[in-house]
């Protein structure tokens, strides 16, 4: 199963953990997703 939209995002290295969990935290909360079978990979 392929989730690609078309859309990017990009990811800006050097910014510290804090940033790097921000950042996956945000995708998780923002997919809609109903288990974890169909959240975003």
């Amino acid at each position: 199963m392929n989730h690609f939209n078309g859309k990017n995002i990009g990811i800006l290295g050097g910014m510290g953990p804090l940033a790097t969990e921000g950042s996956f935290h945000k995708s998780i909360a923002l997919t809609n997703a109903k288990s974890d079978k169909e959240h975003i990979y």
